[in-house]
């Protein structure tokens, strides 16, 4: 048992691990299906209906899940990360879409149209990227994720790293000692 219960515990935080990642990927993909890509088609839209109803289904989404407030970062709290401001940027791109006059000029619903998408999209050096705070997808489940993966990856490597060492030994010391010959 003794020789075992560094490799069973090495399984066992690796699965933790395993675990982690699995949240983490469904959870990203769960949102980037119920929210993100709505607004990315309300920030590409060419009709203010269309932006409207694909920006409300979007936050339909965050309202479901009481995605409207606090903050996502888990130790240092910073400006990117609070869902409150990014929740009310969007629900002021609703009112503004909501208040479009039905006989707005093609220049009135261009404008609109631009301001959308210059709230929902940010150009970087990469390409265009959605304005939402990192880590979302899995709020408010951050910190318990943040401490899962931490754990489960640290305590899984170095029980393997031990586990596979203690085996090496055994092994070495198996063997009959070879002396050098001349």
């Amino acid at each position: 048992m003794k020789k075992t219960a560094p490799f069973i515990l090495a399984i066992l935080f690796t699965l933790v691990f395993i675990a982690w990642a699995i949240i983490r990927i469904t959870a990203y993909y769960q949102f980037s299906v119920g929210c993100g890509q709505y607004l990315r088609r309300a920030a590409t839209a060419n009709s203010i209906s269309l932006a409207a109803s694909n920006l409300d289904s979007a936050i339909q989404y965050l309202e479901d899940r009481n995605l409207t407030s606090g903050q996502v970062s888990i130790f240092l709290k910073q400006p990117q990360n609070d869902i409150t401001y990014w929740y009310s940027n969007l629900k002021s791109a609703q009112t503004g879409l909501q208040n479009m006059k039905s006989d707005a000029t093609q220049l009135e619903v261009s404008n609109e149209l631009m301001k959308i998408k210059e709230s929902l999209i940010s150009t970087t050096s990469d390409g265009e990227a959605l304005i939402l705070p990192e880590g979302i997808e899995i709020y408010p489940h951050n910190g318990l994720l943040f401490w899962m993966s931490l754990i489960g990856g640290v305590l899984a490597a170095a029980l393997w790293i031990w586990a596979a060492g203690a085996s090496m030994r055994e092994r070495l010391a198996g063997r009959p000692a070879r002396g050098r010959v001349r």
